[in-house]
C-alpha cells in the first residue's frame, strides 16, 4: 500500500523506468516457439525438416546471445535478443 501511494505521487517512477527482464532463453523454450511458429505457417514440410529448421533457429538465436555479450563487453552497449525477433 505504501509503495502504491508512492507510485501515485511520483508517476515517473513507472513511466520513465525500464526493467531489464531479458534472460537467456532455454533451448526447450526456443524449440517450442520455433515449432509453434512453423506449424502455424502455411509451410508444408516433413517433421524431420521442421525439427532441423528449428535446430538452426536455436543455434542462430543462441549465437547472437553470445555475441551480444561480447558486444557489451567491448562497446558497453546492450543488444537484446527476444523471441519476437526469433
Amino acid at each position: 500500500e505504501i509503495f502504491r501511494n508512492r507510485l501515485r505521487n511520483f508517476p515517473s517512477l513507472v513511466n520513465c523506468c525500464t526493467i531489464d527482464w531479458y534472460n537467456n532463453w532455454p533451448k526447450e523454450a526456443l524449440e517450442s516457439v520455433g515449432i509453434s511458429i512453423l506449424k502455424s505457417s502455411n509451410i508444408k514440410v516433413s517433421n524431420d525438416l521442421l525439427l532441423k529448421s528449428v535446430n538452426i533457429f536455436q543455434f542462430i538465436h543462441q549465437s547472437v546471445e553470445l555475441k551480444s555479450v561480447e558486444f557489451y563487453n567491448i562497446l558497453r552497449r546492450y543488444n537484446s535478443v527476444t523471441p519476437t525477433s526469433y
